[in-house]
């Protein structure tokens, strides 16, 4: 074999190699990650010390601090893997809450399942002494709030549409705070 086939081998190889890394690392780009998967009692648990850290104003969650207009918001510590987004939001008038939301991918029963099960976990975690009330939302979702009165914390999980001109995407979201902040209208 002389130099130059060698050159056009060596070459060959080189694209052929790189061409394959490139395709798997575009196959592995669009491989949806795979979501951890909580189990009951870690949820439990997880939920009980947010709530415990409410009196606290979630100083054991806060990263990274915003200011916006009406209001401080902080990154926080994912307590729910799962969950796209979780801030906690200090409202002007004082008032802490910890909140994470879940885009679904799949429309109104995705939305609604992921609520299903959060849902049965919150009433399982909770016990006998929070008591719950379910309404529908102004969306067609439903919300559940959870309340102590031994507490002034609060535990709210929806789901929700939300509408933006065209865009219609269903969500659900858990907040912890005041009490008297978790029962405004919900959309």
């Amino acid at each position: 074999m002389n130099c130059s086939a060698k050159i056009r081998t060596s070459t060959t190889r080189k694209l052929l190699t790189a061409g394959i890394l490139a395709l798997l690392a575009v196959s592995c780009a669009e491989t949806p990650r795979q979501q951890e998967v909580l189990p009951e009692q870690e949820a439990c648990n997880r939920l009980k010390d947010l709530i415990a850290d409410h009196a606290n104003q979630f100083q054991k969650y806060k990263t990274n601090f915003t200011r916006l207009r009406n209001l401080n918001s902080w990154s926080v510590v994912k307590v729910f893997p799962d969950a796209q987004e979780c801030k906690v939001w200090e409202w002007s008038s004082g008032l802490n809450n910890y909140i994470c939301n879940w885009k679904s991918s799949e429309g109104e029963a995705g939305a609604r399942a992921d609520y299903q099960e959060a849902v049965a976990i919150i009433s399982n975690c909770l016990g006998s002494k929070w008591r719950s009330s379910t309404n529908r939302t102004t969306s067609g979702g439903e919300h559940t709030l959870y309340e102590n009165p031994a507490t002034k914390t609060a535990v709210s999980m929806r789901y929700f549409r939300e509408s933006r001109g065209w865009v219609r995407n269903w969500h659900a979201v858990l907040s912890i705070g005041d009490r008297s902040n978790l029962k405004a209208k919900t959309q």
